[in-house]
């Protein structure tokens, strides 16, 4: 057949005849085409068969089938079997972490895993950062009372950022942020932002007490707002990572440092005055 075909397509150049032999060839040419096509099916259904018979066939895996090593990873040389347990909720969430770990505490207190280890770290993240916040707060405190050496002054200084840092739980709760384990080390970074703008302001009032406390935000207010500024600029800009974690606490930074510069600048020179000036109080030191 095959040299019949390969006749059939010679293509002399002379003969008016050999038009109806050209066309039979092509015929012929697309017979053993679609026979060819016809075999390739077969032999797809054939091999299609072959595996569909040997799936039937197919016995249950035991644990003679699997590689010691994978083995080794669910059961013990003892003969006891590890038990995998996913929690249905959210290990991110602390309270939900908390009630799936004791839980599973109840059943047997040898339980490991990555919610285990996690509410253990989360524990002790939380607790570093409520220490560094002390600290940090303590440093503050007393790198103040060097430098002013009033009380009075003192507690002004630390107006702003005590305001500041419960006007941003109103925010928080207001844009809806929950605090996470990224997000909570905002605050050892506010401590030490959010009180040098009461502390220009305080020191610039002091050279004059006669003064209204609004000459201080008329005149160094200037700098301390550029500064602020260049400071929201750069940590401002965090909020927009894609990272839930990061972006909050670049929002956290945001809001709390926006804040503790309006309080210095407006509402700190206001009580300032109303302390003093209404008292007639010319002279505090």
């Amino acid at each position: 057949m095959s040299a019949l075909v390969d006749l059939l397509l010679l293509r002399p150049h002379e003969g008016p005849d050999l038009v109806a032999l050209d066309a039979l060839a092509g015929q012929v040419n697309q017979f053993l085409n679609l026979v060819r096509l016809a075999g390739r099916l077969f032999d797809g259904a054939r091999a299609g068969l072959a595996l569909l018979r040997t799936w039937l066939a197919a016995r249950p895996v035991g644990e003679s089938d699997l590689a010691p090593e994978l083995l080794a990873r669910f059961k013990s040389p003892a003969g006891h079997y590890v038990a995998y347990v996913t929690p249905r909720g959210s290990i991110w969430d602390v309270a939900f972490l908390d009630r799936f770990v004791g839980k599973l505490k109840q059943i047997t207190p040898r339980v490991t895993g990555f919610p285990v280890t996690h509410q253990v770290y989360s524990r002790m993240v939380v607790r570093g950062f409520r220490q560094a916040m002390v600290y940090a707060f303590f440093a503050v405190v007393v790198l103040l009372a060097l430098d002013f050496r009033r009380v009075h002054a003192v507690l002004l200084a630390l107006l702003p950022l005590g305001l500041g840092f419960l006007l941003l739980q109103l925010l928080v709760w207001v844009a809806g942020v929950r605090y996470n384990y990224a997000n909570i080390a905002a605050f050892p970074v506010l401590m030490g932002y959010g009180v040098s703008f009461g502390v220009n302001m305080v020191q610039r009032w002091m050279e004059d007490p006669s003064k209204t406390a609004f000459v201080a935000a008329a005149t160094i207010g200037k700098g301390v707002v550029l500064s602020a500024s260049t400071a929201l600029a750069g940590l401002g800009s965090i909020a927009f990572a894609r990272h839930r974690g990061v972006s909050t606490f670049g929002f956290l930074l945001l809001g709390s440092i926006t804040l503790c510069l309006l309080l210095a600048t407006l509402v700190l020179p206001v009580v300032i005055d109303l302390i003093y000036q209404r008292r007639g109080t010319r002279n505090v030191s």
